[in-house]
């Protein structure tokens, strides 16, 4: 969204209105918790500015970007000036606007090093000239250009990990998943931690389609894992899945790697039932028996010792068949007896119309705090084995 300001005599003037530029309302700059826009940018670079106008100089014009290949990610500034600076001026432009950041985020993250200094850059003389030519040359209208304020280039920042510091509330990038190109993203996978390592596991690729009307389209389901580990900074290939399979339950019991449900296929509108079992000592993944349902969009959870496959949209394999299902579909889980070597389906668990979006085991209870819709929606939800639907615990903050 653009922001203009109109100034003309009353709903229908003589003469058409005169339009004025001011900025776009949309967040351009964020590497952490920060999130500035760009008229929180237009104030910085003017404050910096000034500098350079004491020095008898002149800002041409500006643009910028937020760097996250490098670490710690920091805020990248390009300046075209008229007239000659001498670097300590620059220096001082600098520093003067990295101070001038009023945003909460960003100030608690540089206090915390988890944003670097703002650098400054200087690009030669004619370079946002160049910058017009070329967008106007590929049938852009000179009276509709506007220097564009964010030279980020598309970084995949869906397909990185990133890590949070409870200390000091803040993430920070760590690593990027590998093997995704430019404009292609990871969907629909799990995560899972042992020791040391985490799994990226399974998932659907999809690729962006820049000037479509349809954003993405997906490619492939995967079955590869990978492996990172955070002591050593380095990625591993793992034994691939048996099956391929996206939005699917996972969880870890007794170092060892659940997956059940999900998706074998992008254009099956079904859920799956199978399920395996992944031994990191040996490399390899086993098969277990298959849930007693189809089912997709379904949370994981180890509680209680037992692997839980929860929620999900889940349907019998023979549609037709008689009984309450209907009813309970979306409320049951399946619980894994690993004594017995199967799952054992328990209906009206979390009686919740929409599948949750995450589950976690803690002081004997389960919560969840959104849906497959709603990651948020407001507040959490507790059960704890004998009440048969989640309780609402804390309103939104």
């Amino acid at each position: 969204m653009q922001i203009r300001r109109c100034s003309g005599s009353g709903w229908f003037p003589q003469r058409d209105p005169k339009l004025n530029f001011i900025c776009r309302r949309k967040l351009i700059l964020t590497v952490n918790i920060d999130k500035n826009t760009e008229k929180d940018l237009q104030q910085v670079v003017e404050r910096g500015s000034q500098l350079l106008n004491k020095a008898r100089a002149e800002l041409v014009d500006f643009t910028s970007h937020a760097d996250v290949v490098n670490q710690p990610g920091h805020y990248v500034i390009y300046w075209e000036i008229k007239g000659e600076v001498e670097e300590g001026v620059l220096r001082e432009c600098c520093r003067e606007m990295d101070a001038s950041f009023v945003d909460h985020g960003y100030v608690v993250s540089r206090k915390a090093h988890s944003i670097g200094p703002l650098e400054l850059c200087i690009v030669e003389r004619g370079t946002f000239k160049k910058i017009l030519d070329y967008f106007v040359g590929n049938g852009a209208a000179l009276s509709q250009f506007k220097t564009p304020r964010d030279a980020s280039p598309n970084t995949n920042m869906s397909n990185w990990i990133e890590c949070y510091s409870p200390s000091i509330n803040a993430w920070r990038h760590v690593t990027r998943i590998p093997g995704l190109i430019e404009n292609h993203t990871l969907k629909g996978f799990s995560m899972a931690s042992i020791d040391d390592s985490i799994y990226i596991i399974g998932g659907r690729l999809s690729h962006k389609l820049p000037g479509h009307v349809q954003d993405e389209v997906d490619l492939e389901v995967q079955s590869s894992v990978l492996r990172y580990n955070v002591r050593d900074n380095k990625w591993h290939k793992c034994a691939s899945l048996s099956t391929p399979r996206f939005d699917f339950a996972c969880s870890v019991s007794d170092n060892k790697i659940y997956v059940a449900g999900g998706k074998c296929a992008l254009t099956c509108p079904r859920g799956i039932s199978s399920a395996e079992v992944y031994d990191p000592a040996l490399d390899e993944w086993k098969a277990l028996p298959n849930i007693s349902t189809l089912r997709y969009k379904c949370v994981g959870v180890t509680w209680q010792g037992k692997i839980h496959v929860v929620g999900g949209f889940a349907e019998r394999g023979n549609s037709n068949a008689e009984g309450p299902w209907h009813i309970l579909e979306r409320c049951s889980a399946e619980v894994y007896d690993s004594e017995h070597d199967r799952w054992n389906l328990m209906l009206g668990m979390w009686q919740l119309d929409v599948p949750p979006n995450q589950i976690v085991a803690m002081s004997g209870n389960l919560f969840s705090s959104g849906d497959c819709l709603n990651a948020w929606k407001g507040h959490i939800e507790a059960y704890d084995g004998n009440l048969i639907c989640g309780m609402k615990l804390m309103d939104h903050i």
